[in-house]
């Protein structure tokens, strides 16, 4: 089994982890209540989740990387993301609706 490469996973880790908390920020700004933080949730997590894994795929084929490297590189950013991001779901719907 291949390991997972550190910059793969630190990567889509800081990316989710920078938007998820924009975009709690934001919906608490506009007063929002939580079906929505949800549903904002779990749409940043799955389109800009693709987004960005494909733009990571993309970049690496352009790059010449085989494409046994890239592919790895390219599930690992998306299974990274969709952890964090779902990760932020549970911490909202743990959390008071003042504190979430």
């Amino acid at each position: 089994m291949a390991m997972l490469k550190l910059a793969n996973v630190s990567f889509g880790g800081t990316s989710a982890i920078v938007t998820s908390t924009a975009l709690i920020v934001g919906f608490s700004a506009a007063a929002a209540s939580v079906p929505p933080m949800i549903a904002g949730l779990l749409i940043l997590g799955v389109a800009d989740n693709i987004t960005d894994s494909l733009s990571i795929h993309v970049y690496q084929e352009s790059e010449r990387l085989k494409a046994r490297p890239a592919f790895p590189a390219t599930l690992s950013n998306f299974a990274t993301r969709l952890a964090i991001s779902l990760t932020f779901v549970l911490l909202v719907l743990s959390l008071p609706a003042a504190y979430a």
